[in-house]
């Protein structure tokens, strides 16, 4: 069906239409599948995509900056990495990314609705750099970052950001 058939059929039949859709792509064909997903999704009416969930192996900040286009967006769920063969935990997210992804959105205006965001690979990497990374999203209320928490960083300072009691 294209998206045109899609768009038509909705505006017609509005209660057959579920609101909540998978798509799954495994790992060996995710290679450069995100962006071209990221560009259909784009194209939805406005009222149409709020919630995104993406699990991938590894993500590069094209593929994050690619993300700043869904203008709808009020909460993303990004979970990065994998175990390898040994069972070893292996980390793909880097501060770097996060940085430049976190200066992209700030420049282009990006995420002006996204309330939610939820990042699961964030192992060892500092909490401070990680909020710092993400505090230019402009209307960002709450934030979970999942992952084991860098040993060096007893104490971490989070700038402007609560910790809510009740997660401590």
């Amino acid at each position: 069906m294209t998206f045109r058939t899609w768009s038509l059929f909705r505006k017609a039949f509005p209660e057959d239409v579920d609101r909540h859709s998978t798509f799954h792509v495994y790992d060996r064909e995710s290679e450069g599948l995100l962006s071209p997903v990221v560009d259909r999704l784009v194209k939805l009416d406005g009222d149409m995509l709020t919630f995104l969930r993406i699990r991938i192996v590894d993500m590069t900040i094209d593929q994050l900056v690619s993300l700043n286009t869904i203008n709808t967006l009020a909460v993303l769920t990004i979970e990065i990495g994998r175990n390898d063969r040994l069972g070893k935990y292996r980390e793909t997210l880097t501060v770097q990314r996060l940085r430049d992804w976190g200066r992209s959105v700030s420049e282009s205006g990006a995420f002006k609705k996204l309330r939610v965001l939820l990042i699961d690979g964030c192992n060892s990497l500092p909490t401070t750099h990680v909020l710092a990374s993400i505090s230019s999203f402009p209307s960002l209320n709450i934030v979970g970052i999942s992952g084991q928490p860098d040993p060096s960083e007893e104490e971490p300072y989070l700038g402007n950001w609560r910790q809510h009691p009740h997660l401590e």
